[in-house]
């Protein structure tokens, strides 16, 4: 891709990968699961136009981006303006991208694929705009960062909306449900088909050379541990979806057994991941779930 902040040429000296327009990995796609009379597939895609620094073929016309996108991307010097027009780029990009799955759902239905595929359509990584003083994903663990969307298509169920608390772990063991395929005994994560009544929570981790945190979003509220700053923070995601206001102090007892909670979890996944011996017997430890609300 043009205009890759070097990044190309860091990882073409490195024999690395670097990126590719989406409509060719679409298209890949598209010329491998056939026209139907092929055997079953299972395919992973990854697509790349939605990152920095978001770039849009000059024949795909951007809905967002009223004048031109930025020339460079910094994670913390970008100026307002810049910041703007970046979001207005990366709203363009997902755009793109969009477009893009729109050529393989078409192809399946096309090749009568479409009614016995069970697709799943993520993201790995939300994109903070300063919201909280820097620009991307690699810093505290806000919801501009790790919220993504989760949609499912699967075969014999109905369309409808679940508000219900989710995560990325929850997915192997719905696809095994979906299937009719008993969940594997190291799996962390809920079948999102589980109807069963649970205090749904999410543990997150953030370990890389700008931050260290750990999290627990847990029904509404949110704990949030910065391990470099020793500072905790805790949201009220209904009244403050926008994280602006530390509860920690004046909800200190709801901090405390967050924490404490928070801890055992971060203790048990440290214990396990940091002994060799373990993992070489054990599972990946899960804590008892709590009862619901």
């Amino acid at each position: 891709m043009p205009r890759d902040d070097s990044l190309e040429e860091w990882l073409k000296g490195d024999k690395r990968a670097g990126k590719i327009d989406d409509r060719f990995t679409i298209t890949e796609a598209i010329n491998w699961t056939g026209n139907g009379d092929e055997k079953p597939f299972v395919a992973y895609i990854n697509l790349q136009n939605s990152h920095i620094p978001y770039t849009v073929p000059t024949d795909h016309p951007r809905r967002f981006s009223k004048t031109t996108p930025p020339s460079r991307y910094s994670m913390k010097s970008m100026s307002d303006e810049e910041v703007a027009l970046a979001r207005d780029a990366y709203s363009d990009a997902l755009n793109y991208v969009d477009a893009q799955l729109g050529r393989l759902f078409e192809h399946l239905r096309a090749t009568g694929q479409w009614d016995r595929t069970l697709l799943i359509v993520t993201g790995d990584t939300g994109q903070a705009f300063k919201e909280h003083g820097f620009v991307g994903h690699s810093n505290l663990p806000y919801d501009e960062v790790v919220r993504v969307p989760i949609l499912l298509k699967i075969p014999g169920h109905e369309s409808r909306t679940d508000d219900r608390l989710a995560q990325h772990i929850d997915l192997p063991p719905t696809v095994l449900d979906a299937l009719g395929l008993t969940p594997h005994p190291g799996f962390q994560g809920h079948s999102l088909l589980d109807e069963t009544p649970r205090l749904r929570e999410a543990f997150i981790t953030v370990s890389n050379p700008f931050t260290r945190a750990i999290a627990l979003v847990q029904d509404k509220h949110k704990l949030l541990y910065d391990q470099h700053m020793r500072r905790l923070l805790l949201f009220d995601l209904d009244a403050d979806p926008r994280e602006l206001h530390d509860m920690s102090q004046s909800a200190a007892s709801l901090t405390e057994d967050l924490k404490r909670r928070l801890g055992s979890w971060y203790a048990a996944q440290r214990g396990y991941y940091f002994d060799d011996a373990r993992q070489k017997h054990e599972y990946a430890p899960v804590l008892e779930p709590l009862p619901p609300n």
